[in-house]
């Protein structure tokens, strides 16, 4: 099943169950990014399998509701935060190695999010953009300083084209 939305619909093609469960059509379910799935989206699929495997992050971007009253009802809540909360640490497990960032960069979520539990993989922990661009003195210039650090703040106060707009700003 690609989507939550689309295992309504394979429920009635393959005519399974009533209200109270009946067949299951999967020996395991899984739904992917889970914590970003309302948990009224999840209850079909998850029904659909004798097992329901939930894979996402709690500690990333949130389900997405754009109705205040549906907020206000409690529909913004997810299946995944709502087990995590009864369970915490019995229902879950930390993927405690990742794959994708710089430790600098790990380290800051790592320390707010993982109580510093996050470790970087031996194959990015150092990598930086530098290390990855095909041919980096191709323009003529020095990237070294720009692209050899993991982390790089740039100060666009003033620039221009760079203007915020909105409410709540100054300056």
């Amino acid at each position: 099943l690609s989507t939550c939305a689309s295992a309504q619909v394979a429920k009635k093609r393959l005519g399974l169950g009533g209200p109270e469960g009946g067949q299951r059509a999967f020996d395991v379910v899984v739904i992917d990014e889970a914590a970003q799935a309302l948990e009224v989206a999840c209850w079909v699929p998850a029904l659909l399998g004798r097992k329901c495997i939930l894979a996402g992050d709690h500690n990333q971007l949130s389900a997405t509701v754009k109705s205040a009253d549906a907020t206000k009802e409690g529909l913004d809540r997810t299946l995944f935060a709502r087990i995590i909360d009864t369970y915490g640490d019995l229902a879950c497990s930390l993927l405690s190695i990742q794959y994708r960032m710089n430790e600098v960069i790990m380290g800051w979520s790592s320390e707010s999010f993982y109580h510093s539990r996050l470790e970087a993989a031996d194959e990015v922990s150092k990598r930086v953009l530098l290390d990855v661009l095909t041919d980096p003195s191709a323009c003529g210039t020095d990237l070294s300083p720009v692209f050899g650090a993991p982390l790089l703040f740039v100060d666009t106060c003033g620039a221009e084209g760079y203007a915020e707009e909105g409410e709540g700003v100054t300056g």
